[in-house]
């Protein structure tokens, strides 16, 4: 007799505030081991996704569906100690591996490019790239899709790419209903975060369906989405 919604609501609520008070600490140790460059590719707003971590929440819901955060574990236990435990460990490990996205590392194929862009660098052929913006932190919620630089359209199709692989894992920031919500949370705006917080507001996914009225950039990839083949 319970309503389920609501309790998943307050755990999402408390695990979204608990991520943003730590939110400065965890995106200085992630920038640690990430690189913010990718061989052969547009300058990005941010790191690309070279690193993840699984915490594990213990919450408490009292009578009234409040939710209470008991802990967070950084370093999960996976061991099993029935076979529903094991099946829902197994998919967890499974959806998080996939929704990070590892791409099989090819030495060769790295050493070549390397060699590469550094004779090409020597003989003053190319400049090195930096990430580049083309709004800034004030004129970003304003703006439109089509104002976009090749940049920011990195980290949206990242960001689109993320939820056809998602499984059973669910984004619960920045979502249309979160982002604005939780913003005034935050210490210090993240460009990333009012970056996916306007394409939300743009339509979101949406916006790479077909029948879009979103005109795309032709540096954008062709995209998928879970119901249609490539377009």
């Amino acid at each position: 007799g319970r309503d389920y919604e609501q309790a998943m609501a307050a755990v999402k609520d408390v695990v979204v505030k608990t991520l943003i008070s730590v939110e400065s600490t965890v995106a200085s140790m992630w920038q640690q081991g990430s690189t913010c460059i990718s061989l052969g590719e547009a300058a990005q707003v941010g790191p690309n996704q070279t690193c993840f971590e699984v915490f594990g929440f213990d919450v408490l819901l009292d009578t009234n569906l409040r939710a209470w955060l008991l802990e967070v574990n950084t370093y999960c236990s996976f061991a099993s100690s029935s076979p529903l435990d094991k099946r829902i460990k197994s998919e967890l490990i499974a959806d998080a591996l996939t929704v990070a996205g590892i791409v099989p590392y090819n030495y060769d194929s790295v050493a070549k490019a390397l060699r590469a862009a550094h004779s090409k660098r020597l003989q003053g052929l190319i400049p090195r790239s930096v990430p580049t913006r083309s709004h800034t932190l004030q004129t970003l919620p304003q703006a439109q899709l089509s104002d976009l630089g090749q940049a920011e359209w990195q980290l949206l199709v990242d960001a689109h790419d993320e939820h056809l692989r998602c499984g059973r894992l669910q984004r619960i920031f920045p979502t249309p209903a979160t982002a604005s919500k939780y913003s005034k949370y935050f210490s210090t705006p993240r460009y990333a975060n009012l970056l996916l917080a306007r394409w939300y507001a743009c339509g979101g996914e949406q916006v790479f369906q077909e029948g879009s009225s979103v005109k795309l950039p032709e540096f954008v990839p062709k995209l998928r989405s879970r119901d249609n083949t490539a377009k």
